[in-house]
């Protein structure tokens, strides 16, 4: 019985601690290999964005599908790499990070994710979400559709080849924790 109530007190005080930018009422769970991690979801007008973070990194899943808010198709941004990756635009991606994809975005394609980072950022209610928000719109502005990437889940993203190398590390912005 003690054990249980251990166990029940360690995750109740994991779930109060999150980072700043987690908004109140994110659910928590524990993960062995990345330790504590907290979920949040917003219902957009034309879609949703699905939020995932832990005190280092934080990404957020835009899509126009709230049905299916964390698998569908639309874009991640993913604060570790800074980078946009296209999810579920096309059938089993299976393809090796750091390769050219190939795959096209269209410009119209491309253009349809703007109206839906714009809800999410109205959304926001944190510092940290209005700070990423922001980044996936400057990327999202910079996107060429014909020049994506793969990246190592075989998805398609907006890195370039420079991104992959050393110079690339020191374009990278840490909008989670405000450049800490």
């Amino acid at each position: 019985m003690l054990r249980i109530s251990v166990v029940i007190v360690v995750c109740l005080a994991a779930a109060s601690c999150a980072p700043p930018g987690v908004p109140s009422g994110s659910s928590w769970e524990y993960e062995l290999k990345v330790g504590s991690v907290w979920h949040w979801q917003r219902t957009l007008a034309s879609g949703c964005a699905s939020w995932t973070a832990t005190s280092d990194w934080a990404s957020v899943h835009l899509s126009a599908d709230s049905a299916n808010c964390d698998a569908g198709r639309g874009v991640t941004f993913f604060t570790g790499s800074d980078a946009l990756i296209f999810e579920n635009y096309w059938p089993n991606p299976g393809h090796s990070g750091g390769n050219p994809c190939p795959h096209q975005l269209s410009a119209t394609q491309i253009a349809e994710l703007g109206p839906l980072t714009e809800e999410a950022l109205a959304a926001s209610v944190t510092a940290a979400e209005r700070r990423i928000l922001h980044r996936v719109k400057q990327r999202l502005g910079n996107v060429d559709g014909a020049a994506l990437m793969t990246d190592v889940l075989g998805w398609c993203s907006d890195l370039t080849p420079e991104d992959y190398g050393p110079a690339g590390s020191t374009r990278r912005q840490d909008t989670w924790q405000g450049g800490r």
